[in-house]
């Protein structure tokens, strides 16, 4: 047989490097005289973990290690293209020197160059080598979505991983075998030669916990901040794994680790140090993960993988802020199966400063919480397990020999588990957004809440135009008013983006929150710079004026609530100031500001011909935009009781240009104004309607006064009424009717006859809209 040659290429952290060595451990054992190529970047974790993971190799020359140049970042920098650029020349003389048989990569910046040479090399017949990719995480990362047009095969790790299916193929994550238990059953026997072999008593409640190969801040802050807490119990010792400073890394680890225990040490026992051990790499991890109780770690898709096969109860603290959530969707895939805690980092989007963090005691709560409770933890091992498949490397192994020829037959490959599809994690804001307009802010659940609110919060926070801008118009969508200060503050801020100021009154308008301080805000906006953000500002005080004001206190289709009471009063109190304030704004150049003025001021002044002159000014505006507003502004002061229907009807008539631009035939603004007039008339009708029904007349009277509106009604067939009926209906009316009858002065025997009465009408009600 001639001698394979296998290239592997993906890396920067150790979580594309990982399971690479796993898979290419059972290749070795298909193929044991392969040679084995490995392109990476130098400085990172490759560098480091390639030639001990393959040692064997390089003592045999049946390796070697390789470097190109690549970055990255847009490639919109002039200097991200030449460096991209750079390292595919490189990329393709190392493939026209190897020619490999087979290119398998696990994504990753680093694999770009490697791939988009053989993606052209193939293309051009210069090469013929087979492309495996392995994607590790749940969500397909940005350079595997790129390179599957290349691909043969695309091998995956979670279940849900959307991928071409033509080329998925469902293997899992590949574990190299030193740091597996060989089984669960010895399980015990291991942990307790573990112990012994790394110095830790044998009833110790012993931690295990690292953030990879880099480290992560959050994870390494979090240990030394809880340490009071865990170390409180004179059985609990820890292995903090703090992560090694790499080529150009801002965050060193355990620097960080070393000065913030030093500050801590007057508040931890006197045996801290022979309970809790930092070191920046674990070279035998295996011994550890053998001696653990419980791990704290990321979620990165190999540190998951890792609990799993070794059946331990885990803490997750996934890395918020990444590329489709990747580590928190590969995190909450095993949340939802049982077999691990997640804690979400947190960060304050009010403070520039701040950084990602956990809260340290509701962290060591839990942890101990699952120390003490071994229980849980054994079943929480046991679901784990067996989401492991330890004949993952394997598979990928034979897949390979079934692309070179060698299988005649594909392996048969695990069956996918199938989970519900994440409503929040793994998907875009604008997506998310959609979907809460479409389907309302209660069609989420209490978790979906809470994930929703970990993506504003962590959106919010970051050094973007567009993230901030989209947190707040998410905010609003979900109705989410616990986090009102974050558009209180990012609407009057202008450190933020033109764009985050305007989508933070997006926000409001949608929340729908009307109070002394919501009003300012918007009023302080209506100086913003930004003609959209003004815009935006005025829409907003004018849809909570009019939802709140208007339909409270002149509707009869809501009810007046104690909240809405105190709203009034609060609004009545600044109206004076409000209008001051948007006068000045009906003669703005920009006619969407100019509409959004008048309709607030039809909501506020009560002086007709004074509103009634500002609306006159722009009978004749050529933007028929503003014209169709100045008819909702005629409708909202009728309501107000303003003005007669009549008067408003000769206004129009006779002094008010009705046509609309352009070459529309239909003359959308006569219809909006016909609109608006048989609304009325309808509500009228409903409401004489309703009045005959609950009645006290003789059911002969009833006949009698529904056969005179029937006829007055004439072009109004039977479906309409029961559609006008149902439209005027709102949802609380029976509700509030109820209690009206419960609280009247009428006889017991009255209230009787009357609750069965709305009885009736509420069943038909329901069946009539059933029908519909």
């Amino acid at each position: 047989m001639k001698r394979k040659k296998i290239l592997f290429t993906g890396g920067g952290t150790g979580g594309h490097v990982t399971p690479n060595l796993a898979i290419s451990q059972s290749i070795q054992k298909v193929y044991p005289e392969a040679m084995f190529y490995y392109v990476g970047k130098k400085g990172k974790a490759e560098e480091s973990m390639v030639p001990k993971g393959w040692k064997n190799l390089f003592s045999e020359s049946r390796a070697s290690l390789h470097f190109v140049s690549t970055t990255s970042g847009s490639i919109k920098n002039p200097k991200v293209l030449l460096t991209l650029f750079l390292g595919f020349l490189q990329a393709v003389i190392l493939l026209m020197r190897h020619r490999p048989h087979v290119i398998i990569a696990s994504g990753g910046y680093v694999s770009a160059p490697i791939l988009f040479a053989a993606g052209l090399l193939r293309k051009i017949r210069f090469i013929s080598s087979k492309i495996m990719l392995h994607e590790a995480n749940a969500e397909v990362g940005k350079m595997i979505q790129m390179a599957i047009r290349f691909a043969d095969i695309v091998a995956y790790s979670f279940p849900g991983t959307k991928i071409d299916k033509t080329k998925k193929r469902f293997v899992g994550y590949p574990v190299r075998e030193s740091i597996v238990q060989k089984s669960l059953e010895i399980k015990g026997q291991s942990k307790d030669a573990a112990r012994e072999k790394l110095g830790i008593p044998a009833n110790a409640k012993f931690i295990l916990a690292f953030g990879g190969s880099q480290g992560a801040r959050t994870i390494n802050r979090g240990i030394i901040e809880a340490l009071p807490i865990l170390l409180a119990d004179p059985d609990v010792h820890i292995m903090h794994g703090t992560g090694k400073k790499l080529v150009g890394a801002a965050y060193d680890g355990y620097q960080d680790v070393q000065q913030r225990l030093a500050q801590k040490k007057e508040s931890l026992p006197s045996d801290f140090d022979k309970r809790y051990t930092y070191k920046d790499f674990m070279d035998n991890i295996g011994d550890y993960y053998a001696a653990a109780d419980l791990v704290v770690c990321r979620g990165g898709a190999g540190s998951l993988v890792e609990v799993c096969a070794n059946g331990i109860a885990a803490v997750c603290i996934p890395k918020a802020d990444l590329a489709g959530d990747h580590q928190a969707v590969n995190a909450r895939v095993l949340e939802r199966l049982g077999a691990i805690n997640i804690i979400f980092e947190s960060k304050d989007p009010l403070d520039p400063a701040s950084v990602e963090n956990i809260n340290a005691t509701d962290f060591g709560n839990l942890v101990l919480s699952l120390l003490n409770d071994p229980e849980k933890r054994a079943e929480m091992g046991t679901i784990a397990s067996k989401q492991y498949d330890p004949t993952t490397a394997q598979k990928c192994a034979q897949l390979v020999q079934y692309l070179l020829g060698d299988l005649l037959q594909e392996p048969e490959l695990r069956e996918e588990t199938s989970l519900p599809e994440e409503a929040i994690l793994g998907k875009g804001l604008l997506s998310i957004i959609s979907m809460l307009h479409k389907k309302g802010a209660d069609s989420l659940t209490p978790e979906q809440r809470r994930l929703a609110l970990y993506k504003i919060d962590i959106a919010a926070s970051q050094k973007s135009f567009v993230l901030p801008a989209r947190a707040c118009r998410m905010i609003g969508a979900g109705k989410f008013t616990e986090r009102i200060d974050i558009v209180l503050n990012f609407a009057l801020n202008k450190q933020k983006s033109p764009f985050t100021r305007r989508d933070a009154f997006v926000g409001l308008r949608h929340l729908g929150v009307i109070n002394t301080e919501v009003v300012q805000t918007i009023l302080e906006g209506c100086s913003d710079p930004y003609f959209e953000t003004v815009n935006e500002a005025l829409y907003a005080l004018f849809s909570l004026l009019k939802e709140n004001l208007v339909l409270d206190r002149f509707s009869h289709d809501r009810s007046i609530t104690d909240e809405s009471v105190s709203n009034i009063k609060a609004i009545d109190s600044m109206k004076s100031n409000i209008i001051a304030r948007v006068k000045k704004l009906c003669s703005s150049s920009e006619f969407d500001i100019r509409m959004n003025a008048l309709g607030v001021l039809s909501i506020l002044m009560d002086d007709f011909p004074s509103i009634n002159e500002l609306l006159k000014q722009n009978f004749f505006h050529p933007n028929w935009q503003v014209r169709k507003k100045i008819v909702e502004c005629y409708d909202i002061l009728y309501q107000r009781n303003l003005v007669t229907l009549k008067e408003i009807q000769d206004i129009l008539k006779n002094d008010f240009l009705q046509t609309s631009n352009g070459f529309d035939m239909d003359f959308l603004l006569k219809s909006e104004i016909k609109t608006i007039f048989q609304k009325e008339s309808n509500r009228k009708f409903t409401d004489e309607l309703r009045s005959i029904i609950f009645s006290s007349q003789t059911k002969k009277d009833k006949e009698t006064r529904l056969i005179t509106m029937e006829k007055t009604n004439s072009l109004l067939t039977t479906k309409e009424i029961v559609d006008q009926l149902l439209s005027y209906t709102p949802a609380d009316f029976f509700t509030h009717r109820q209690e009206s009858i419960q609280s009247s002065s009428m006889t017991e025997e009255e209230k009787e006859q009357e609750l069965s009465r709305l009885l009736k009408y509420q069943t038909s009600h329901l069946e009539i809209s059933k029908s519909k």
